[in-house]
């Protein structure tokens, strides 16, 4: 009778660490994942030109916010996550940088301004951000979101209005 409990238990004991690891393997893909390095989009760590392995120039970084991308075509506004902030805050730093360097549309109400915000949190998604976390919105996306947002209806603008504390 004793063989019969032993056997019980170790087969108990084989489920529950069955069970245990499926957990931890169902935690581990949940998680999303980390960026290792820079990506040919961000900056380098060190500030300074580098070059990819196929001889091309990487992005070099200027002033730690506004980033030129290897064609010198568009720049890239990069925002951290501080502590309490999520992908519409970094959205918001990223527009007041934008219009503080290449002026404000007279025509933008801060209806508008809600929008664009929103138009660009969408395009990254919805999700968490972690306390550090660096975001990159490009000028050619917030001139997108800009245009998109004088396209608005009296409608629209006016179910917007609601939300106008939050960027002024």
């Amino acid at each position: 009778m004793k063989i019969a409990i032993k056997k019980q238990y170790l087969s108990w004991i084989i489920v529950i660490a069955i069970l245990l690891a499926l957990g931890v393997l169902a935690y581990t893909y949940r998680q999303p994942a980390k960026e290792t390095g820079p990506s040919n989009q961000e900056a380098s760590i060190s500030g300074a030109p580098e070059e990819n392995l196929d001889g091309n120039l990487k992005i070099s970084e200027v002033n730690d916010q506004i980033i030129n991308d290897k064609n010198d075509k568009t720049k890239t506004y990069e925002e951290t996550a501080e502590y309490g902030e999520g992908i519409t805050h970094l959205a918001r730093k990223a527009m007041k940088k934008y219009f503080s360097q290449q002026g404000e549309n007279p025509d933008l109400a801060p209806e508008h301004k809600v929008y664009i915000e929103d138009y660009l949190q969408n395009k990254r998604g919805e999700r968490w951000l972690e306390l550090g976390e660096k975001i990159s919105f490009s000028s050619q996306e917030i001139e997108e979101a800009i245009q998109k947002s004088l396209g608005l209806g009296q409608e629209q603008l006016n179910n917007l209005s609601q939300f106008v504390f939050a960027v002024e």
